[in-house]
């Protein structure tokens, strides 16, 4: 290989004069200085502040009232968001369940909810049938009217007691879909930050390999440099004893790497 193509870009000639090279020596000094400087700072080993001594349990019950006192949760289940953030497989066995238990007691309201309207629709048909039988007398036809209008009351008083029983279900199920949603909105954050809390520490642990990694390259540069400077003063030495013409005659005969 010829000087110009160990030294320089590809213009420079095959052989430069001891002027160049004395200029060149004193760029490599100040850019081995410089390194010498840059090389010695070691990087920060400072604990990032987001690192938790005890991340057993995020939130607490307490703060778990805390947290959604007066504030309107949405049911998670039904948010695109939730959803996108834990699809099924990445959900834990507890946020599993829980998810369950909120979808079944919603499916207990729409069922309640079905039949106070089916409650009401039979007892609205019975009242009629009740109206249309009020002619009550000791005919054969009168007797079985009398018959009816005592069945339908009956069914009446039937219904008016599994109303009150489904109106009753109605009324506590929003506190308990709420109170279920809120459970596993409480699980689903301590799983949120589990993983902010894991990420975090992978992503130290990358910036400590990097900046080890930066200190490696600097040293490796630092003992490049090293090697250029004696080379350029080996070569300048060779310069001062053999000669331009001598050297020039040298570089065309030889391929060094």
């Amino acid at each position: 290989m010829r000087l110009g193509k160990r030294f320089g870009d590809k213009s420079e000639p095959k052989t430069k004069s001891l002027g160049d090279l004395d200029d060149l020596d004193d760029d490599f000094d100040l850019e081995f200085e410089n390194l010498k400087v840059s090389s010695s700072i070691e990087p920060s080993r400072t604990e990032p502040r987001y690192v938790k001594e005890n991340r057993s349990k995020v939130f607490s019950e307490m703060s778990l009232r805390q947290t959604f006192r007066n504030r309107k949760i949405p049911i998670v289940t039904l948010d695109e968001r939730f959803i996108n953030l834990f699809p099924e497989e990445k959900m834990s066995g507890v946020q599993l369940r829980l998810r369950d238990e909120l979808v079944e007691l919603m499916k207990d309201q729409s069922r309640v909810l079905e039949d106070i309207k089916g409650l009401k629709r039979y007892k609205s048909q019975l009242m009629q049938e009740i109206v249309e039988n009020m002619e009550v007398d000791h005919t054969p036809l009168g007797k079985l009217k009398g018959r009816k209008l005592s069945k339908n009351q009956k069914l009446i008083e039937d219904i008016n007691q599994k109303l009150l029983i489904a109106e009753d279900k109605l009324e506590k199920l929003p506190s308990e879909i709420a109170a279920k949603n809120e459970e596993l909105m409480l699980e689903s954050l301590q799983r949120c930050y589990n993983n902010i809390y894991d990420e975090n520490l992978r992503k130290k642990a990358l910036t400590d390999e990097i900046m080890e990694m930066e200190v490696k390259l600097r040293n490796l540069k630092k003992q490049k440099l090293e090697i250029e400077k004696d080379y350029r003063g080996t070569y300048t030495y060779l310069y001062e004893m053999l000669g331009t013409e001598m050297m020039r005659k040298i570089d065309e005969e030889q391929d060094l790497l």
